[in-house]
Order: structure tokens, then C-alpha cells, then sequence
């Protein structure tokens, strides 16, 4: 099927007559061979939903995977609002279980709770590894493809839902989940719009722990009175060392040596301070 559809290839049209001056550039159709096309053919688009959402699930790796290519296919073969609306329904697939006992109720018209909520439920259940991996899967084609814009309106939901999927207990889940992520964030570099989501997202439950940062402030704090021990230290055994060198040798002059010039040999406690209090800064 996937090597059927990779034969629909697009293929800019230019307008002519009257049509040209209207249209502002040229219309792209599906080409396959001869024959253009606005759109795929409904035998083809028939069986997103009847057969391919159903083999996004299936237990045996191989069969996910050329489902995924085969999907990938199609979709990148439509117009972003076929793939805005299947992104969607992966979402509901995703939050299968979430909303309450009320099995394919449809969680992208309204939402009583964020999906990741259910987690505090007793009786949560996480779909089956093999079948968020290869909802994930398709999730990743479509982040990459759909413009950005289209995701904002409906962002606290589609969050929410792979927030709830980095607390899978398989590790690919999260895996494939992380990738998302990532995907999300690379999407506009000229824009951190995605960035400052997601990351505002993922840190909003962190607690901040002011004692471990005290207690930074005070070893600190701490080292700058150790210095100047330390340098009396080295002055008394360089003035030993000296003595007793005296005892045996007959006297000369000394350079001037870093033990007995303490500014050369440690750095102020004003400095260390104040790089204590920078490096504490957010």
C-alpha cells in the first residue's frame, strides 16, 4: 500500500486565463502518471481510520512499523487540516481511560480533567506499550508536519497527554515520548514559543529546595574563613623551614616566594563571595 501511495506525487500547476491573475501563485495537485488529482482517492483515505488506526496497536513490531510508514505516507500526501484532525484522534486514543469509565468518548471536544490527572486514580490503567509506541509513532510524524499555530488552541490538552506518557513504566513509551517532546521544541527556532511551553510545563511541579540551596550559601561562606588559616599555616612552615636552614647554611637573600605573599596565593574573601552569589543566581 505504502508503495502505491508514494506514486501520488505533487506537482505545482500553473493557472492560466483569468485564473492567473487571481491566484497568487501555482496550485499544487497529485500527480499519478498522466492524471492530476486535488486530493487522494476515497478508497485510500477510506481505510485511514477502519484499517490503519486498528494495526497501530497490533503487538508484533514489524506490522506498527510499515503501518507507521504507510500512514506517513498518506498523511504527507493531504492537506494539513486531514493532518490536524488525525493528530487529534491519536490524542483520543492516547487518553483512552482518562476521563472516567466511558470507553471512546471523545476527549478532544472537552475535557473535564487534564489526562495526566489520572495518574492519582486507583484504578489507572496505561494502554498496553506495544500500542502507545505506535500511537507515539504516528504523534511524531504529525508534530513535525503540522504548522505551529494549529497547535496552540488545544496546547494544555496535547501537554497534558504526553506529560502522562513520560510516567509510562516502559522505557521506549517514554522514549518515544521524550522524541515528542523534542520534536515540539525544534519546531519554529526562530520562535521559543514551544520552548517556554514545554518547559514551563515540565518544571511547574518542581519544588525548590531553599535548605540545600542555604546550605550552598553558607560552605561558601565557610571556605573564605578557611583561607586565611591555611596561608598562616604555610608562613609558619615556610619560617621553619627557614630557620632551620639558617642553622646549616650560611644566610642569603631570598626572592620574594608566592608562600609569603598572601595575595599572591589566594584569592580575596570579597571575590569569593561575591562568585558565591553570582553562581546562585537563576
Amino acid at each position: 500500500m505504502t508503495a502505491i501511495v508514494c506514486q501520488f506525487l505533487w506537482s505545482g500547476i500553473a493557472s492560466s486565463g483569468e485564473d492567473s491573475t487571481r491566484s497568487e501563485g501555482p496550485q499544487y495537485m497529485l500527480k499519478f502518471g498522466l492524471t492530476a488529482l486535488t486530493a487522494l482517492p476515497d478508497f485510500i483515505m477510506s481505510s485511514v481510520h477502519s484499517v490503519l488506526f486498528s494495526l497501530l496497536v497490533h503487538p508484533q513490531l514489524s506490522i506498527r512499523e510499515h503501518t507507521t510508514k504507510a500512514l506517513s505516507a498518506i498523511l504527507s500526501r493531504c492537506h494539513f487540516e486531514v493532518a490536524l484532525s488525525s493528530f487529534q484522534e491519536v490524542i483520543n486514543r492516547l487518553c483512552h481511560g482518562t476521563q472516567g469509565d466511558g470507553p471512546g468518548q471523545e476527549i478532544t471536544q472537552g475535557i473535564s480533567e487534564l489526562p495526566h490527572h489520572a495518574v492519582f486514580r486507583q484504578h489507572f490503567k496505561f494502554l498496553k506499550a506495544h500500542e502507545a509506541e505506535g500511537l507515539l509513532g504516528v504523534c511524531l510524524f504529525l508534530i513535525k508536519h503540522i504548522p505551529p499555530g494549529y497547535l496552540l488552541p488545544k496546547w494544555p490538552l496535547y501537554f497534558s497527554t504526553l506529560n502522562l506518557y513520560l510516567m509510562h513504566p516502559a522505557s521506549t513509551v517514554r522514549q518515544a515520548t521524550s522524541t515528542a517532546f523534542k520534536y515540539l521544541v525544534a519546531k519554529d527556532s526562530s520562535n521559543p514559543v514551544f520552548l517556554k511551553l514545554v518547559l514551563q510545563g515540565l518544571a511547574a511541579d518542581w519544588k525548590v529546595e531553599k535548605d540545600l540551596l542555604v546550605a550552598n550559601l553558607r560552605s561558601s561562606q565557610g571556605s573564605d574563613h578557611l583561607e586565611p588559616s591555611l596561608s598562616n599555616t604555610f608562613h609558619n612552615s615556610d619560617d621553619d623551614i627557614s630557620a632551620h636552614a639558617c642553622e646549616n647554611q650560611v644566610p642569603f637573600q631570598r626572592t620574594p616566594s608566592p608562600m609569603l605573599s598572601p595575595d599572591l596565593c589566594y584569592v580575596s574573601a570579597d571575590s569569593l563571595s561575591s562568585f558565591g552569589e553570582f553562581c546562585l543566581l537563576p
